[in-house]
């Protein structure tokens, strides 16, 4: 009984900050508009038709999953880098590539779609190849890939808070003791 008591008290005063670790966050950003929104499969994900976020919730052009015929398909996966975070939608590199492709051979048109999002991490790149990158029947794949992505989405906050505000753990107790376990792992 003490154990259990210790346990949902222990649960309470985790969930409790992690609400208010979350009220900062909100107060921080004040007004701004979020185009992101909670997956439960990759902590976050582009809301589909809001900002600039196609109907697949990609900052890119609307690309159906079915490919016209005469069509070679590359799908690029990646975070920021692979988004273009800082430049125009057409001066990323996969727009700039598909430009290069299509204006050098008549013979057939590329498409390069982006399945990015900013802050995401090999894990989260993962998953997106998993269970949305094949449903674009691609020819090619490219995984666009930096340093920082085998980091942690949660631990190390390598998305700009994206990942501490939008994760949401089933069991916040459990949680920590997976994130001390990480950290000592990591040090050693």
């Amino acid at each position: 009984v003490s154990l259990l008591l210790a346990f949902f008290s222990a649960e309470a005063v985790l969930h409790t900050s992690d609400i208010k670790a979350k009220k900062k966050l909100r107060e921080k950003y004040g007004s701004r508009e979020l185009f992101f929104d909670y997956d439960k499969n990759l902590i976050y994900r582009g809301i589909p038709n809001k900002g600039r976020n196609n109907s697949h919730g990609y900052w890119d052009h609307e690309y159906n999953y079915t490919k016209n015929p005469g069509v070679y398909r590359i799908v690029v996966i990646g975070d920021s880098v692979a988004n273009g975070q800082g430049v125009e939608l057409e001066q990323g590199f996969s727009k700039l590539l598909e430009k290069g492709l299509n204006a050098s051979t008549k013979s057939r048109d590329f498409e390069v779609i982006k399945l990015t999002q900013t802050g995401y991490s090999t894990s989260q790149e993962l998953w997106l190849l998993k269970h949305e990158a094949f449903r674009y029947n691609p020819d090619v794949i490219v995984w666009s890939y930096c340093l920082n992505d085998p980091a942690d989405p949660v631990i190390h906050d390598v998305n700009g808070e994206l990942g501490r505000y939008f994760y949401a753990p089933s069991v916040h107790f459990f949680d920590l003791i997976r994130k001390k376990y990480f950290a000592f792992i990591e040090r050693k």
